[in-house]
């Protein structure tokens, strides 16, 4: 069995910098199935994470900018479902935005 381990790990390296990782671990056994041992598995995340507060940061301006727009803007799937609809444009046509989403209006 393979568990995950804490979340939010930070490992610090001998000169004191700090590395964010994922952790896993899995315990070694021998053939009457008795643990001998645990095998630790670390992955550098720092990256990673990184890149996902980027792309928070991204999408919370690309929200504010959408929300905030005097324009008008729809979203709608391939069979036509609202996906998305900014207050300007469900104000526009008269309707909320929670009325809008899922329904078919074009």
């Amino acid at each position: 069995m393979v568990a995950g381990l804490a979340n939010h790990t930070i490992l610090v390296r001998k000169d004191g910098t700090e590395v964010l990782i994922d952790d896993s671990g899995a315990p070694i056994r021998d053939g009457d199935g008795e643990t001998m041992g645990v095998v630790l598995v670390f992955r550098d995340i720092t990256e990673r994470r990184r890149a996902e507060e980027a792309l928070g940061e991204s999408e919370e301006k690309y929200r504010n900018i959408v929300e905030t727009a005097n324009e008008g803007i729809w979203v709608v799937d391939a069979e036509r479902r609202t996906t998305y609809v900014n207050s300007k444009m469900a104000e526009m046509l008269g309707y909320s935005v929670h009325e809008m989403i899922g329904e078919i209006r074009i």
